[in-house]
């Protein structure tokens, strides 16, 4: 998972690198990701990494956190 976490790293990274760096346990609620910014993070996943992530996981819980973005896209690989 490690090479994962790097590529979506880089991936919040060109976003906006607070995004990245942000240590706190809700991306959401300290305002550095909006609907705008989840669609953009999931179109870099999929283009980049060639991971579909299917509508139905497009929920809150999985874009919360950069762990649980990271789980998201494992989750899409397999």
């Amino acid at each position: 998972m490690g090479d994962l976490r790097s590529e979506i790293v880089d991936i919040l990274n060109e976003i906006d690198d607070e995004i990245a760096e942000y240590e706190g346990d809700n991306l959401i609620d300290a305002g550095l990701l909006d609907s705008f910014a989840i669609i953009t993070i999931m179109a870099m996943i999929e283009d980049r990494l060639h991971i579909t992530i299917s509508p139905e996981n497009v929920k809150e819980d999985n874009f919360k956190t950069i762990d649980a973005i990271v789980k998201l896209a494992e989750r899409s690989r397999q």
